[in-house]
């Protein structure tokens, strides 16, 4: 529950540096870090897609920024939440952005193991972003060659049209895997 940008910073240069094609980021804050910034474009350099977590703040990203998930780079994909109470429908804790933030996943209700060793229902962007990583990481299986680039576009292509405030729509994992 807390930590510092440096050290997230220094997490995804070591996952990077030891091969992680798909690294996903479910944290986030408004402080504007160089260092994270850094990490970003290194890890871009080593092939690596972060998934980031849009943030649990009901806001516009592209207006008030939440980072890592307001860094742009082509290495990295934004994920808002959506609520099975209104189907694909935003929840309504989620940040969102047409810019920042390119895809929505499942985030509310999401069985989760606990701590306590105990099953438990969670929600926050910080449930949608493993999802989308999941996916991620499924269409890397099927096609290695793809770069980080490559995969985040098969992702964004192969999205669910709707009117989410979101850059491309609802993550579809059987499109963008048979794609």
């Amino acid at each position: 529950g807390s930590g510092s940008t440096g050290s997230v910073a220094e997490g995804i240069r070591y996952a990077a540096a030891n091969g992680a094609r798909v690294i996903n980021l479910s944290l986030g804050g408004d402080g504007n870090d160089p260092r994270l910034v850094a990490a970003v474009q290194a890890a871009g350099a080593a092939n690596s897609l972060l998934v980031c977590s849009a943030g649990n703040d009901s806001r516009d990203i592209d207006q008030q920024p939440s980072y890592p998930a307001a860094i742009a780079a082509a290495n990295l994909l934004a994920v808002a939440s959506t609520d099975p109470t209104t189907g694909q429908g935003m929840s309504g804790f989620s940040n969102f952005g047409r810019l920042a933030v390119q895809l929505a996943a499942p985030g509310a209700s999401i069985l989760s193991s606990a701590n306590s060793g105990n099953w438990v229902y969670k929600s926050g962007t910080s449930m949608a972003a493993p999802m989308a990583s999941g996916v991620a990481a499924l269409v890397t299986s099927v096609n290695p060659a793809l770069g980080a680039a490559g995969v985040r576009a098969v992702l964004m292509q192969n999205a669910t049209r709707s009117d989410l405030p979101v850059a491309a729509g609802y993550i579809d994992a059987l499109r963008s895997v048979l794609a």
